[in-house]
């Protein structure tokens, strides 16, 4: 790794977890050099589903540790 790179890398790595998400979601992003406007509509209609699925307690959500066990004993 370049000495530039590196000295990003401890920069973002410093920040907090809500930050290094932002910084995470705009380099991902940066690399799509097509916008798919109608994947992100039909995206954006399936988180307002989920959404309102758990606010009307018709699915329970687990904590990402509860999942992960669970995902790993299949």
């Amino acid at each position: 790794m370049s000495t530039k790179i590196t000295e990003i890398m401890n920069n973002v790595l410093a920040l907090s977890e809500k930050e290094r998400a932002i910084v995470a979601e705009r380099v991902i992003s940066s690399l799509d050099s097509e916008y798919d406007k109608d994947s992100e509509i039909e995206w954006q209609k399936e988180i307002q589903k989920r959404i309102t699925q758990i606010d009307e307690e018709k699915v329970s959500c687990l904590p990402w540790e509860v999942a992960l066990k669970q995902i790993g004993s299949t």
